[in-house]
Formats: structure tokens, sequence, C-alpha cells
């Protein structure tokens, strides 16, 4: 088994103990930086290139979205006496 197969693995049993989603969060919110940044400073030169950097980061915010929500979910299923808010 490859070892992005094995890592996925691990996320998928992770109510069963031992590792959390929380480590997924930071690959999104990575690249949504590093796209962030790479306009920022200009590396996206023309309107196409922009459009491209733009519908990343939305796909990343989004991709990000649904992994908190889902680890919201995860909390409150794995620590019931935990209050939703």
């Amino acid at each position: 088994m490859s070892p992005l197969a094995q890592s996925h693995g691990e996320v998928k049993d992770c109510r069963g103990g031992g590792r959390t989603p929380f480590f997924d969060l930071r690959t999104p919110l990575s690249s949504i930086k590093g796209y962030v940044e790479g306009l920022l400073d200009g590396v996206a030169r023309d309107q196409e290139m922009r459009e491209r950097y733009l519908r990343v980061i939305h796909d990343k915010s989004n991709h990000l979205d649904y992994l908190i929500s889902n680890t919201r979910k995860w909390k409150y299923t794995n620590f019931p006496f935990i209050k939703k808010l």
C-alpha cells in the first residue's frame, strides 16, 4: 500500500483512536496562502493566470470548509461531552 493510501486509511480510522483529522486542514490552508502570496508578488502576470489562481483559492477554500464541517462532526461524535455552540 502506498504511503498516501496508508495516510488516507489512517484518517478514515481516526475514530478508533490515535490520529485526528486536524492535520488535514494544513494542506488546503498552505495552498491558499501560497496562491495568495503568488498573486500579491505578481507571479500571475496575465488575467488568465490570475483567474486560474483565484479558482484554485476558491476550490481550496471550499475544501477547507468541508474539512472543518467534518472535523466538527468528528469532534462531537468522539467527544460527546463537548457542548455544541
